[in-house]
């Protein structure tokens, strides 16, 4: 999937700034001497990446960006039944609309600076009762991510890695994120990177049991982020 010696960005929130998912897929890859930029932040949403492209992922001239939003995009707290906003459909249908138009403009802005994007649907949102944390049922919201994602990714022909649907059939048999429901825990991360490297072709069957050992090399490489 990727050619050997290219650069690659990762865009996204706190869900692809953790990168754990992302050293998954450097060790399996670090064969093609690859050079991987972490170019998230945490709490960010596809229209701040918008605005920030170009100082956080074009700085480093990659030749491929992989893109992932939306947890931050749709306004989680509106899907809670304890919103009481009278407009709380508006904000939510907004919030989506939103979103696509971003992600459309994220699109446009690598495909003007020559790199190949690789769209990525949100992660599923963990609504079982086996959390304590209040359980907002935002995975609506979503499922609506996704279907834009998925069909601007048909429209333009690029690549598209579904996260959101093999990890909410998950939800209620494994516990993959942290109480907050939102973000993967490791067991989680490496669900992630085995969804990532089946969908390019780079692994032939994924494996969900676990997490991923690192080994020394990167280990000494990411230091605390193994930890």
């Amino acid at each position: 999937m990727f050619n050997r010696n290219s650069t690659v960005g990762f865009l996204g929130d706190s869900i692809t700034a953790s990168g754990r998912w992302i050293y998954e897929i450097y060790d399996y890859l670090k064969a093609d001497r690859l050079r991987i930029f972490n170019c998230a932040r945490s709490g960010m949403s596809a229209g701040e990446a918008v605005r920030r492209i170009i100082d956080t992922c074009f700085i480093y001239n990659p030749n491929y960006v992989v893109v992932m939003y939306g947890m931050n995009d749709i306004g989680r707290t509106f899907y809670s039944d304890s919103c009481t906003l009278p407009d709380k459909e508006q904000r939510k249908a907004d919030a989506i609309e939103i979103y696509a138009e971003n992600m459309r403009r994220l699109y446009d802005i690598c495909e003007n600076f020559g790199a190949e994007i690789i769209l990525c649907s949100p992660t599923a949102y963990d609504t079982s009762d086996s959390l304590a944390s209040e359980n907002l049922n935002c995975d609506v919201g979503l499922d609506k991510c996704t279907e834009i994602v998925k069909s601007l990714a048909e429209e333009k022909g690029c690549r598209f890695i579904d996260f959101h649907t093999p990890m909410k059939e998950l939800v209620g048999r494994d516990i993959y994120t942290n109480p907050d429901r939102v973000h993967p825990n490791p067991h989680g991360e490496h669900i992630m990177a085995q969804i990532f490297l089946k969908e390019l072709g780079i692994i032939d069957k994924m494996n969900f049991d676990g997490s991923y050992k690192f080994g020394k090399e990167l280990q000494e490489l990411f230091g605390n982020s193994f930890c």
